[in-house]
Parts: C-alpha cells; sequence; structure tokens
C-alpha cells in the first residue's frame, strides 16, 4: 500500500569547466570523448557506459575514468576545478550551469547515465503514513520545493 508522486524529471548533462574545455582538443561528438578525462561515478567491476542519442543516431560509448567517486560532490568538484568531463544529472548542477562554472558539451545530443532517456526522482510514502501530521507535511513540502523542476530542469 504505497503511494509514489514524482518530484523529479530529470535528464543528464555532459559538462567541463571553461578552463578544461579551452586546454583541450574540442568535442564535437560523443565518441571524441575517448581521448578525454573523464570524471565518473565508480562502478565496482563493471565498465562505465555514457549514452548518448541526436534524432535516431545512437551511441553508446565506453569511458576509462581518469577520476570516479561513489558520489556526485567530488565529480563536481574535479570538473569544476578542470580536471575532465563529467555526465551529472541537470538538477544536481543547475547552479554550476547558471554561474558558469560549469559548461554544458553536446547540448544537441542527449546524453545519459543510463540508456533511458532521462531518470525520475520520487517520493514514496504508505497511505497510513499519510494520515500522521509530521509525514503530511514532509509531503506537502517536498511536493511545493521540487514542483519547478519537473518542469523548468527536464528542459
Amino acid at each position: 500500500n504505497l503511494v509514489m508522486k514524482p518530484l523529479l524529471n530529470d535528464k543528464a548533462k555532459l559538462v567541463a569547466s571553461t578552463e578544461y574545455i579551452k586546454n583541450n582538443p574540442d568535442i564535437k561528438r560523443p565518441e571524441d570523448l575517448k581521448e578525454h578525462e573523464c570524471l565518473t561515478f565508480h562502478r565496482l567491476r563493471q565498465h562505465t557506459f555514457w549514452h548518448f542519442k541526436k534524432g535516431k543516431e545512437q551511441q553508446k560509448i565506453r569511458i576509462q575514468p581518469t577520476l570516479s567517486s561513489c558520489g556526485g560532490e567530488p565529480l563536481i568538484h574535479w570538473a569544476k576545478e578542470g580536471h575532465g568531463v563529467t555526465l551529472m544529472s541537470k538538477w544536481i548542477i543547475a547552479e554550476e550551469l547558471t554561474s558558469g562554472q560549469l559548461v554544458e558539451l553536446l547540448p544537441d545530443w542527449n546524453a545519459s547515465l543510463t540508456e533511458a532517456d532521462a531518470s525520475s526522482v520520487y517520493m514514496t510514502w504508505t497511505i497510513a503514513g499519510a494520515q500522521r501530521p509530521a509525514v503530511r507535511a514532509m509531503i506537502d513540502f517536498l511536493s511545493d520545493h521540487y514542483r519547478s523542476f519537473l518542469t523548468d530542469v527536464a528542459s
């Protein structure tokens, strides 16, 4: 008896700092990433692939990570410091994109960490739990807080 509500519809963005872009070869197509420093999520005993789609064309690029992390914060930090290119959910790097600390690469391509074009984040609770004031307050707060992300971030 669970209830689910979407909080975010998100797309990933391929990003790097202006310093990295200035000091390295252009990235014009996804396969160019094979010649770049890539910052990825750590995948124990698994290869890392980044997926790209443009119209009917799809590419699955095997990435050889220069640096990897279990979390997104180190990847963002390394990218801002000019250590390489990373693929990150737009809602996580929205501030860095707006401020110009990170710049989107290959904007004509839909990029993803999985074969799906986008990912979603859901809030889940039990029907009985929603009757408790604290749980109801959290549901209302998160719904209001992330309402703009359902439309703004996906674009």
